[in-house]
């Protein structure tokens, strides 16, 4: 509605965007009459929120690379930031995050959240596969134990 009254200017010094949600920021990259709100400090700032940092929105922003590379930064901000489980919703989309990122995730995982990332990623999807055995097979030897057959299958 804001946007058909040309009043988008009114969201500039919105103080919380916490109604935002993932249909929203959809809409915001799609349609032509509300592509201003993206140049917004405040609403680039609540995207870095660890709400919006799904793989959906990640491939929604490929367009945007600056702002894609801003998010996925303040999303990962470390290795080791998101859980085996995330990181295979991560995995199950390819190119929703880069591989140089994906790669730096998975090899900040402990071994058991590593061997969990494993049974839930579907790897055959990505060129990773070949590192990720390797990595898998560095971890065992380390351990001295062995995967056991689920996971041993799927390496």
């Amino acid at each position: 509605l804001l946007a058909e009254l040309n009043l988008l200017d009114l969201l500039e010094h919105c103080d919380s965007w916490c109604w935002l949600e993932e249909i929203h920021v959809n809409q915001l990259f799609t349609e032509d009459s509300l592509m201003p709100l993206t140049q917004l400090t405040s609403l680039r700032q609540e995207l870095r929120s660890a709400r919006f940092c799904q793989p959906a929105v990640a491939l929604l922003l490929q367009p945007f690379p600056r702002l894609r590379a801003d998010l996925l930064d303040a999303w990962f901000d470390q290795p080791g930031a998101c859980s085996p489980e995330a990181l295979a919703q991560w995995a199950a989309e390819p190119g929703a995050m880069p591989k140089e990122l994906l790669t730096q995730q998975w090899q900040s995982l402990g071994e058991a959240d590593f061997q969990r990332f494993l049974s839930l990623a579907p790897l055959e999807q990505h060129d990773l596969s070949e590192e990720l055995r390797q990595h898998f097979l560095l971890c065992w030897r380390q351990a001295r134990s062995l995967p056991c057959a689920v996971e041993a299958g799927q390496i």
